[in-house]
């Protein structure tokens, strides 16, 4: 039988994937919060590293459903000043609910306050978990609730949240994540036009404006003339990314009027690319993800709902394990692997 904490928390990782990697170098991560009946009051999703965490958003939009605060009150507040606020209004309200979180609540403070402090301040009844943090100055949240009289339940659908947390762990452990993003139809071909709808562009475009670079091959600049811009991102951290192109001598391009960028820089050799530090996305079809399938931490696999155009050269065998499979509204389905 399916319990009701894995119904919240499957659902909450579900919503943290559709965030994926915009949070960098911070985790993805969702919080919800029920009443003593198990009735939602609100959820959130970590979306912007250094900005309030999961549960300290999630512990806003509660109290303003309770009509206890006002998202006026809440306005321009950094992290540390919300969390004031909250304990400074908060009424007892929320001292019989329950929080789902996917990852343990983070015991340590610096750039944001504590969550499993504020947790135990606020007398939260109840406090279920997927993955426990395993961070140095961050683990423990778990054990430090319980030392407070607080219900804690760790490990709720964690295989699925230790796959949420893989960009953040390969940044955390390798000092970088490099990510190679194929956008294609059904039939394997990904030239000749436009393939990803509306939303897949928005949420690929705001990836770039996290990203430390944007790596392409000298093939698709002469065959696309791509802009590479943020032209569709819901979120832009900054107005342009820097760009490489992956080329060869004989196909080095002369033109790059194309791209919107204040940085482009030409690369014969894999090793001058930067790959081994920060968050890195790459675009392109299958022959560059066969010259860089070594230096691949995840491959994004978009697939628009139709049939188009020839098929392409498929790579050659390349063995991945699948973190998460969604479809974003009603278009296009996403495929995360795990190089």
């Amino acid at each position: 039988m399916v319990k009701l904490e894995e119904i919240f928390l499957h659902w909450l990782i579900d919503k943290a994937w559709e965030f994926q990697t915009l949070a960098l170098p911070n985790p993805s991560v969702g919080a919800l919060i029920a009443d003593s009946n198990n009735q939602p009051l609100s959820y959130a999703i970590h979306q912007k590293s250094g900005e309030a965490h999961a549960e300290l958003e999630a512990l806003k939009l509660a109290l303003i459903t309770l009509g206890i605060l006002k998202q006026e009150q809440c306005e321009n507040l950094n992290p540390w000043e919300l969390c004031e606020l909250i304990l400074s209004s908060h009424q007892n309200a929320l001292r019989d609910c329950s929080i789902f979180v996917t990852l343990e609540p983070c015991n340590h403070e610096g750039k944001t306050p504590s969550c499993a402090k504020l947790l135990a301040e606020l007398g939260i009844k109840r406090v279920f978990f997927s993955s426990y943090d395993l961070g140095k100055n961050s683990k423990g949240g778990g054990k430090y609730l319980q030392s407070k009289g607080i219900e804690v339940f760790g490990g709720v659908c964690e295989r699925r949240g230790d796959a949420l947390l893989y960009p953040f762990l390969c940044m955390r452990e390798k000092g970088h994540f490099n990510l190679y993003k194929i956008a294609q139809r059904l039939n394997a071909s990904y030239k000749q036009g436009q393939i990803s709808d509306q939303s897949s562009k928005a949420f690929t475009h705001t990836q770039r404006g996290i990203a430390q670079s944007l790596i392409i091959s000298g093939q698709t600049l002469l065959n696309d003339q791509p802009k590479l811009d943020l032209r569709h991102a819901f979120r832009k951290d900054k107005e342009q990314i820097p760009v490489k192109i992956l080329t060869t001598q004989n196909l080095e391009p002369k033109d790059y009027s194309c791209i919107n960028s204040h940085s482009i820089s030409i690369h014969h050799n894999i090793s001058s690319l930067g790959l081994s530090s920060g968050f890195n996305l790459i675009e392109g079809g299958y022959t560059l993800l066969e010259s860089l399938r070594g230096q691949i931490d995840s491959v994004l696999l978009i697939f628009a709902p139709r049939f188009e155009g020839e098929s392409e050269k498929i790579a050659q065998k390349f063995d991945l394990k699948i973190l998460h499979c969604s479809q974003r509204g009603e278009g296009d389905v996403f495929l995360w692997l795990q190089a």
